[in-house]
């Protein structure tokens, strides 16, 4: 959260709050907006409320809302690090589960004899 100073004809007035999101399309996210809101309501705060996707896509990019590269833009940014998460977790898995069986383990497993057997 930011401080930003609001300029007026007398001179420097109240500064206002900044508050910025990280994402807004999890859960967690959209109910720290909400209690945001909330808290700035009742105490009368003035307050922005801004997510960093929006930064990033408004501001950094220059897109408008409401347009189609906008929209392609946004879940761009929203699915491609769960995607990646996703596939990194899976090569993980896979890594421990090869490394756990090995080839003659894997035989022996498919060929329906006791593991212990020497």
């Amino acid at each position: 959260m930011g401080r930003e100073f609001i300029k007026s004809n007398k001179g420097l007035k109240q500064y206002m709050l900044n508050i910025k999101i990280l994402v807004s399309g999890c859960t967690n996210c959209v109910n720290l907006e909400k209690l945001c809101k909330e808290v700035v309501a009742e105490n009368n705060i003035e307050a922005v409320i801004e997510k960093i996707t929006d930064i990033l896509i408004y501001s950094l990019i220059g897109l408008t809302p409401k347009a189609h590269l906008t929209d392609a833009a946004w879940f761009f940014i929203f699915e491609v690090p769960k995607v990646l998460l996703l596939l990194i977790l899976i090569v993980f898995i896979v890594g421990i589960i090869r490394t756990y069986f090995s080839p003659e383990r894997m035989r022996k497993i498919l060929g329906g004899k006791k593991l212990l057997e020497k």
